[in-house]
């Protein structure tokens, strides 16, 4: 199973920065709304979709903590990885 970090929050932007496993998932804030602005593999030197490959579950539960995080009121001064979400 992969790991789900958060790696960077930016809450006057609206974003959240979320690694799993390889990859990198910037999640954005519209509205009520949280959308995936862009996924990147930076280990990646050609297109290879099995090294991309994320399942919806973990898809699901990355978004799940993206939401929480930009939904919540509080603001953290804390590191991402003290954050405990789920």
């Amino acid at each position: 199973m992969k790991e789900i970090e958060i790696e960077k929050v930016d809450k006057k932007e609206g974003r959240v920065r979320v690694r799993v496993g390889n990859n990198i998932l910037t999640f954005c804030k519209k509205g009520k709304r949280v959308e995936l602005v862009s996924r990147i593999n930076p280990d990646a030197q050609l297109f290879d979709p099995a090294h991309q490959y994320v399942s919806s579950e973990i898809f699901k539960k990355a978004t799940l903590k993206a939401a929480a995080i930009l939904f919540s009121n509080k603001v953290s001064n804390r590191a991402p990885e003290q954050l405990s979400l789920f």
